[in-house]
């Protein structure tokens, strides 16, 4: 019986179906003989409910592809596709940041995010091949008919009666086959395997070709391209983009979907949320001055098991770890802020979010605490929520919404000309801001 091909599009956190639900993708969602199922493996990156009324599919802050067997559900960011490429060089620091659009040839709606991944990677080590591969010298040990190196004489001594023109040395050869070639390798191998675009797997198997007498790696690792990162020299520097977006690449493809081997099962999923926040956390640093911002700065003592009952289960109280506390040059802490991948003025407020928020503005010594999100709604404003105590009425904090205006942001980040930056300083200093750009501070509020 032919299964029902299912084409699910949808963008982040958005909801589609019921879509028709054949016995044989039922099969595969669930837990069966071939593992726990698909729908739990992908977990809160991807929601697959089965029901009576059919297969409802919701997405989260991932974006990508998933095809398994008759399904097939694509994520699409809802940034530009200039303006993610922007952002994407300005977060890893590729090269060539102002050229003119730069992803003509990738377009997200046909080919997903990994292909633009796959050309950012193409065109950073094309850049890296044509200043030529970094080598290294490893020593060797052969039997030569000239000498080079150091003569073995030990080995010479042992063999007696010289029978072939041969000597053994011990030299130094300089090669191109070293761990950081073999993870770009490994790397592009990878890209080619997630590729949707022909044209540009193809270009990536060209590339392989090149680094041709560089040994492949049995399998890729986060490890080994970390290990890459820390063995980079002044030399070889120019390289950490790559390894950057390999390890993106590595992330988003590295969810082992089991299923029938006749069956096609695969995953590439991007997290827009842990992406937005580093791209926010850049931005701040570069652009808020006076101001220090530290990154998922843990919170102590928010929580504290009181002693009577300290040693009755051995409970650990929480630490919550905000994505940035914001605190001036002395290192004085001023407020927590949070990045939620999620356009709020579009859509509601998750509970447990405002609950979280709740807490960091407790924590932080203005009893405020900042949720950044971002937009593409010129007409979104701020909101803020007031954190009550019932019984009283009594206002204990504050909790801000403030939306970012993802596309303008994309558009200045990196950029070097003197408006944009004095622009990006302007935004930054709202970002951070405890009050509205529009309401004038309280006069006790002065100097924190």
């Amino acid at each position: 019986m032919t299964q029902l091909q299912i084409d699910a599009v949808l963008t982040e956190w958005q909801q589609e179906g019921p879509f028709p639900l054949s016995p044989q993708l039922q099969e595969l969602l669930g837990p069966s003989e071939h593992g726990p199922g698909i729908a739990a493996l992908l977990g809160e990156k991807l929601r697959l409910t089965p029901g009576f009324g059919g297969l409802e599919i919701a997405a989260t802050s991932y974006v990508g592809r998933v095809e398994v067997g008759p399904l097939r559900v694509t994520i699409h960011p809802k940034i530009a596709t200039t303006t993610l490429a922007r952002m994407l060089k300005y977060v890893y620091g590729l090269t060539d940041l102002w050229q003119p659009e730069l992803p003509t040839t990738v377009l997200l709606d046909e080919h997903g995010l990994q292909d633009l991944l796959v050309q950012l990677l193409v065109r950073e080590v094309e850049r890296f091949w044509r200043a030529g591969l970094p080598k290294v010298y490893r020593p060797r040990t052969d039997r030569l008919e000239a000498i080079r190196g150091r003569l073995q004489v030990e080995a010479l001594a042992r063999r007696g009666v010289l029978t072939e023109p041969r000597i053994p040395c011990r030299y130094f050869e300089r090669t191109a086959d070293w761990h950081l070639n073999q993870v770009l390798l490994a790397g592009l191998r990878l890209a080619r395997r997630v590729c949707q675009q022909p044209v540009l797997a193809r270009r990536a198997e060209g590339l392989v070709r090149a680094l041709d007498g560089v040994e492949m790696l049995v399998t890729l690792r986060h490890e080994d391209v970390l290990r890459a990162r820390s063995g980079l020299t002044r030399l070889t520097e120019t390289a950490a983009p790559a390894l950057d977006l390999i390890e993106l690449l590595l992330e988003g493809s590295g969810i082992a979907l089991d299923g029938p081997r006749e069956l096609k099962a695969t995953a590439f999923l991007f997290d827009m949320n842990r992406f937005f926040q580093r791209f926010l956390s850049r931005f701040l640093r570069e652009h808020a001055a006076g101001l220090r911002v530290d990154d998922e700065q843990t919170i102590r003592g928010l929580y504290r098991l009181l002693p009577a009952d300290a040693d009755l289960r051995r409970r650990r109280p929480p630490a919550p770890r905000p994505d940035f506390a914001l605190s001036d040059v002395r290192g004085t802490l001023s407020m927590y802020l949070d990045a939620k991948y999620r356009d709020l003025w579009r859509t509601s407020l998750p509970p447990e979010w405002l609950y979280q928020l709740s807490a960091y503005a407790l924590a932080s010594p203005n009893r405020t605490s900042v949720l950044l999100y971002p937009t593409t709604v010129a007409a979104a404003q701020e909101e803020r929520i007031a954190v009550c105590a019932p019984a009283n009425g009594n206002q204990l904090g504050s909790v801000v919404l403030r939306p970012v205006a993802i596309d303008t942001l994309g558009r200045l980040a990196g950029s070097t000309r003197r408006a944009d930056l004095e622009q990006c300083a302007v935004i930054a200093k709202q970002l951070v801001s405890r009050y509205p750009a529009d309401t004038a501070m309280p006069q006790e509020a002065e100097g924190q």
